[in-house]
């Protein structure tokens, strides 16, 4: 919850300094609530209830704010496991009775599976993932990596070891989470998930940059698979008198054997009935909002990591300040397409630039293609007049305190993959493609919101 609290802090502040200084009357609503509810969980404050609160509180908070993602369905699993967990303390206390805390958490389980499932099932439809050239792509990508100098090296000296081991990593990742689920009610198979879990999940944490999203799962893996269960969960350990654990394993069981032999099979026949188990639920909604609904409860069809986000960080652009006639790098890009951190200090590994707005609401959206935010390209019931690209300069100017005329500058770059039979890979030479010079005027953000900065010159560099 502390890190919950302080993500939502920072989201909060970034959003506010860079719509300048503004924020309509529902969004400081939901920022109160989003603080209060995971404070009072934080604060013990009857847990079984304030965790399930928190959980639907968190999910339209990032709703409004544009930065909603997978580490918000994997919060809203962490909220609910909280909540079974104290209901499970206070029925003991009471003397009552207590068998259906595994029930429960075993449907948490599964409804992280569901995720997990579905999110490889697109994995299995995209030819980065097919091909296993996804992760070698991630690892190399500057936008998405830590480390992304030192894997090129890896990829330009040892071109054949680097492609079977991220092969490997891809395929295995796809596999995994095809079978999360089956293997959680077998004993060995549960030391399976620790160690793969903890171990790919650490591995992603430290080398990549996703924000919250490993270490709410690490969390979440933490107390679902190394807690002491207070009743045998594993199939030929099963108490008769606990029925409705017997029949959730024996459905769950049944249900993925069935998912996974289609996916595999991946036959016209098979997947056309995978698709109506799986799909006709969610997609009869043309305005999706049955979707929301169970979206709200962590349980959502992902589309990630997969040719949109592969394919990101192609195009960036590096903001420069101008002070005493000489530029200082703002830092959100360099000039590789690294993303960094605004203030510098990041000792969680989050890689966000200090908050999920500036990355998600903002450069990840162009990194995706996506200029401005709309409807169209966005959850958020707000249409975000500007682009991402005055939205950071808005944060920077107000987050240093200007008030009079401050002038940026602006260098556009890209670089684009190159492919050799069949491979894809980073070219390591980004291209500039033009700079742009903008000048920013505190009153000129606050009379309305938000309005776009003045562009006072533009110029392309020379053939």
């Amino acid at each position: 919850m502390a890190l919950e609290l302080i993500r939502v802090v920072q989201v909060v502040f970034a959003y506010f300094l860079s719509n300048g200084k503004t924020m309509a009357h529902d969004q400081w609503i939901f920022g109160f609530l989003a603080v209060a509810a995971p404070a009072l969980v934080f604060l013990n404050y009857k847990r079984q209830w304030t965790a399930i609160i928190t959980a639907f509180v968190i999910y339209k908070f990032d709703f409004v704010f544009n930065c909603n993602s997978i580490s918000t369905a994997v919060f809203t699993f962490l909220c609910f496991f909280i909540s079974a967990y104290e209901y499970f303390v206070i029925a003991v206390k009471s003397e009552q009775k207590s068998g259906n805390l595994e029930v429960i958490i075993a449907l948490l389980w599964l409804a992280y599976g569901y995720i997990n499932l579905t999110s490889a099932w697109n994995h299995l439809e995209d030819p980065y993932w097919r091909n296993g050239n996804a992760m070698e792509l991630f690892f190399s990508n500057p936008y998405y990596s830590a480390f992304y100098s030192f894997f090129r090296n890896v990829q330009h000296q040892f071109p054949g070891f680097s492609r079977v081991f991220f092969q490997m990593l891809t395929w295995g990742i796809m596999a995994f989470q095809f079978i999360i689920v089956p293997l959680y009610f077998f004993k060995a198979g549960r030391i399976m998930l620790r160690i793969w879990s903890v171990l790919l999940l650490i591995t992603i944490g430290v080398f990549l940059k996703i924000s919250l999203l490993p270490h709410f799962t690490l969390i979440l893996v933490l107390l679902v698979l190394f807690r002491k269960p207070t009743a045998p969960i594993y199939l030929g350990m099963l108490r008769p008198k606990n029925m409705h654990l017997t029949q959730l394993k024996t459905t769950a069981l049944v249900f993925y054997s069935i998912c996974i032999l289609g996916l595999l099979l991946h036959t016209p026949k098979v997947n056309k009935a995978a698709d109506q188990v799986f799909w006709s639920i969610r997609e009869w909604d043309t305005k999706l909002w049955l979707n929301r609904k169970l979206a709200m409860f962590g349980i959502h069809k992902p589309d990630v990591f997969n040719t949109n986000h592969v394919e990101g960080g192609q195009r960036w652009y590096v903001i420069y300040r101008i002070e005493n006639k000489q530029r200082k790098l703002v830092p959100f890009f360099d000039t590789q397409g690294a993303r960094l951190s605004y203030s510098g200090f990041d000792p969680l590994l989050l890689r966000n630039h200090g908050s999920d707005y500036l990355y998600f609401g903002n450069t990840v959206q162009y990194v995706l293609g996506n200029d401005t935010v709309t409807y169209q390209n966005s959850a958020t019931p707000y249409r975000f007049k500007g682009n991402s690209l005055t939205r950071l300069i808005s944060f920077d100017y107000f987050r240093r305190g200007f008030e009079g005329e401050v002038f940026y500058e602006v260098d556009f770059y890209e670089r684009p993959f190159k492919t050799q039979n069949g491979h894809a890979s980073w070219n390591t030479d980004a291209v500039k493609m033009g700079s742009s010079t903008f000048l920013m005027k505190a009153s000129q953000m606050q009379e309305e919101f938000p309005k776009k900065l003045t562009r006072v010159g533009t110029k392309m560099p020379r053939n």
